[in-house]
């Protein structure tokens, strides 16, 4: 008499699909929340332009297994052209499948970075102590996202406009968990996490520059994880920079995938 035999778990390469469409609809998410978000796919690629200006906010995902990535591209350039966004930015999973960049060169396209994809797999069923300075809350309510979203925008660089609902709008909470670091009384990072096909996407991972080194990216990752394995999540998975992958790695993350990206227009 044999025993039942204990269930699979997913392999890594099976896990990293997974991260990949997380990856994916976090932004079709975004474009659903917004007027001017449209989106429009088949099986080789998925165009998404949100209505935000700038190339972050209007990817194009061409599968790297792509039948005919010229005829997809030259497809998603007029996708792009009709909804009016004159910066996109082309992302491909490289390693697999057909090769890509002849395609983007030759519609014009210019190489912009590559990103790290990185998978945490077990999730930690806790967060690690932090400094006692430092608290991570979820935000829960119109302010809290507000809060969150302004505080990421300066920690990524950029500017917080007063109407926050132009980038991501508050609606957005119904599909996403946003969590804003304070160091005492002041918000000082953020993150937000996207649960999708059993994992935990973890973007918009920010600190102000004076609050670096000092716990807050760590700690709002991990809570973004923890609490996705809370919700049913296998793993968590996200995309790093280059100032974050260290970081990500001392976290248990690890650097399994690497997407390449191309641009329509150079950046300033």
């Amino acid at each position: 008499m044999t025993g039942a035999s204990t269930p699979r778990g997913p392999t890594e390469r099976e896990l990293l699909k997974l991260g990949h469409e997380n990856f994916i609809e976090a932004f079709r998410r975004v474009a659903r929340v917004l007027p001017s978000g449209r989106i429009e796919e088949d099986r080789d690629c998925v165009c998404i332009a949100s209505g935000l200006a700038g190339p972050e906010f209007n990817p194009v995902f061409l599968s790297p297994t792509a039948s005919d990535p010229f005829r997809s591209i030259r497809a998603a350039s007029g996708f792009m052209e009709r909804a009016g966004v004159p910066a996109w930015r082309l992302v491909v999973l490289s390693g697999r499948g057909s090769d890509a960049s002849g395609a983007a060169r030759s519609a014009g396209l210019v190489p912009r970075r590559t990103l790290p994809g990185m998978l945490l797999c077990p999730i930690p069923p806790a967060v690690r102590p932090t400094p006692p300075e430092l608290r991570v809350v979820l935000a829960t309510d119109r302010e809290l996202w507000g809060t969150m979203v302004r505080v990421g925008l300066v920690g990524f660089g950029g500017e917080a406009p007063e109407d926050v609902d132009t980038i991501l709008p508050y609606p957005g909470h119904a599909t996403a968990r946003g969590y804003v670091a304070y160091w005492g009384d002041r918000p000082v990072g953020t993150s937000l996490a996207i649960d999708h096909a059993g994992i935990a996407g973890v973007y918009f991972v920010s600190a102000l520059p004076e609050a670096r080194r000092r716990g807050v990216g760590a700690a709002v990752t991990l809570r973004a994880a923890v609490d996705g394995l809370a919700a049913g999540c296998r793993a968590s998975y996200l995309q790093s920079s280059e100032m974050g992958f260290n970081l990500y790695r001392t976290l248990g993350y690890r650097h399994l995938a690497t997407y390449q990206e191309w641009t329509s227009a150079p950046e300033p």
